[in-house]
């Protein structure tokens, strides 16, 4: 909404917004608890000699973080803030433990490492399949790296990710939900049929007799692909055709910006800016990769986002006014049993505001590309 100069912004059209301080202590507070729960039942139906002498308060949260991790800040905060945990904490959003009522039961402890540390020091202990680090038990464990090959520069790291897969300790994200987060699943689902099957299987279309609600399910997935940006494989016909239709528009339009005419985006499977390739440069970088490499790429369609005159500060320096767009992304958190596929937990939790000028083609905060924002209700 446009706010004339110095009108004040009423504090009721801010929305609470504790996405580090309420979703990650939330979601990991309770895989943490749901963890200690499950080792209390199987140690009790087993003997001293199989089971190791087990101690609660040995139990810690373990964030994988880069080697020398400058990005620190937020993650201090959700260690802190699983440090505050108290008993019942949360107990309007999550439902109550049949064996101890609150489903959180107090603070929750955590210590950081990388992966090359967790290959040097990490075990399994062999009786009961927990990951073992620095003398302590690992109920969670907490990924802020391992989302790029570049956290992978030597065998050892991909060890360490194997280590805690086969572990019992809770993984967020686990590798389904990771791999679920790729761009390339993302294009997957713009295929004709995967929305559809997907929802038709889920238990949310299901009619009176048990059997799927094929109508219901279809008559979703036509709604949620009105909000869908196509994405296609770079090594698929369909990619190959819109990148020459670009290069059409350039032909046109050479005087106009780098991230002008074009309708499409060349995206490696990347997070953070820095990684995407627009307009014109985009046939160019299609066009110098090798066959093998061509299939790790997606081109998707631009999203038409709407234009306002924003102002950044920078340095304590007000810039000029530009035309800027913003991004929303909302928090989610969820917890489920994969042996009986209960669901604790699955409820948004906080969003992300990402401003940045209209005119550039990335998005990365920590990259510099955009700066954080509030959302204002109108």
């Amino acid at each position: 909404m446009e706010q004339e100069a110095g009108a004040p912004v009423a504090d009721a059209c801010l929305p609470d917004n504790q996405a580090s301080g309420d979703a990650a202590p939330l979601g990991i507070g309770a895989a943490h608890w749901a963890y200690i729960r499950q080792q209390r039942r199987h140690r009790a139906t087993c003997s001293t000699t199989t089971c190791p002498t087990w101690a609660e308060k040995n139990v810690r949260v373990l964030f994988v973080v880069q080697p020398g991790e400058r990005n620190t800040m937020d993650q201090r905060h959700i260690e802190y803030s699983l440090r505050g945990l108290q008993a019942g904490q949360y107990g309007d959003r999550i439902a109550a433990s049949p064996e101890t009522g609150a489903f959180i039961e107090g603070p929750v402890w955590s210590m950081r490492a990388s992966l090359a540390d967790i290959h040097r020091e990490g075990t399994i202990d062999p009786a009961t399949g927990a990951l073992l680090f620095r003398g302590f038990e690992i109920s969670v464990v907490y990924f802020r790296a391992g989302y790029s090959p570049n956290d992978y520069p030597t065998e050892a790291e991909w060890a360490a990710r194997r280590l805690m897969n086969r572990s019992t300790a809770v993984e967020c994200p686990d590798p389904a939900f990771h791999l679920a987060g790729l761009k390339k699943a993302q294009q997957v689902w713009c295929e004709a049929g995967v929305v559809e099957r997907l929802l038709a299987s889920s238990r949310s279309y299901v009619q009176a007799d048990g059997s799927p609600d094929v109508a219901a399910a279809t008559a979703a997935a036509q709604a949620l692909r009105q909000v869908f940006a196509l994405q296609h494989g770079l090594d698929s016909p369909e990619a190959t055709a819109a990148l020459e239709r670009d290069a059409a528009k350039y032909a046109a339009a050479e005087s106009l910006c780098d991230d002008g005419p074009g309708d499409y985006v060349l995206k490696p499977q990347r997070e953070g800016g820095g990684n995407n390739a627009h307009g014109a440069g985009a046939r160019t970088t299609a066009a110098s990769l090798p066959p093998s490499e061509k299939p790790g790429w997606i081109l998707m369609e631009k999203i038409a986002a709407p234009h306002r005159p924003s102002v950044f500060m920078r340095h304590c320096e007000v810039l000029p006014v530009s035309e800027t767009i913003c991004e929303l992304g909302i928090y989610g958190v969820m917890l489920v049993d994969e042996s009986t596929n209960q669901v604790f937990v699955n409820r948004p939790s906080g969003y992300l505001a990402r401003t940045k000028p209209a005119t550039s083609g990335e998005g990365g905060v920590a990259s510099g590309f955009s700066c954080l924002d509030s959302v204002e209700l109108i």
